[in-house]
C-alpha cells in the first residue's frame, strides 16, 4: 500500500506541474495577443502622423515657394502683384505649420514598446515566481495570474 500513496503523490505533483505549464502557455499566448493589439494601435498612429507630416511638409514647401516668387515679384514690380502672392503664401505657411505641429505632437505620443504588455509581463513574472518559490502558493490553492482566467 505505501507504493500507492507514493504514486498518488507523484500524480498530484505531475498534475500540478502540468497545470502550471498549461497556465504559463496560456499566459504567454495572451501576452502575445496583447502585444499584437498594442503594436497595431501604435502602427495606426504612426501612419496617421506620417500622413500629417507629409502634408505639412508639402504645404510648407508650397508656401515657401510662393513667398519666394512674391519676393521676386516685389523686387521686379514694387507693388500690386506681389501682394496676392504674399497673402496666399502666408496663409499656406500658417496651415502647413499647424499640420506640422499636429503631426509632431502625434509622433510624441507613439510608444515603440507596448507599455501595457510590459507592465502585465512584469506582473505575470512576479506571480509565477511567487507560485513556484518555496513558501509561495500552496499546492491546494491556485494563484490567479492577472489577465488570466478567473
Amino acid at each position: 500500500m505505501p507504493d500507492l500513496a507514493h504514486e498518488t503523490d507523484h500524480q498530484t505533483m505531475a498534475s500540478l506541474v502540468g497545470g502550471l505549464i498549461d497556465d504559463i502557455q496560456r499566459l504567454f499566448r495572451q501576452e502575445i495577443a496583447l502585444a499584437q493589439r498594442e503594436i497595431q494601435t501604435e502602427w495606426t498612429k504612426a501612419k496617421s502622423a506620417a500622413a500629417q507630416l507629409g502634408g505639412g511638409i508639402a504645404v510648407l514647401a508650397l508656401g515657401g515657394t510662393l513667398l519666394g516668387v512674391m519676393f521676386a515679384k516685389l523686387l521686379a514690380l514694387v507693388l500690386p502683384e506681389w501682394a496676392g502672392f504674399g497673402i496666399v503664401g502666408g496663409v499656406l505657411l500658417i496651415l502647413g505649420g499647424i499640420l506640422f505641429s499636429t503631426a509632431a505632437a502625434t509622433i510624441n505620443r507613439i510608444h515603440l514598446v507596448p507599455p501595457r504588455t510590459v507592465q502585465t509581463l512584469e506582473e505575470d513574472l512576479e506571480a509565477v515566481a511567487k507560485a513556484v518559490s518555496p513558501g509561495g502558493a500552496s499546492p491546494g490553492s491556485q494563484a490567479r495570474v492577472k489577465g488570466g482566467p478567473a
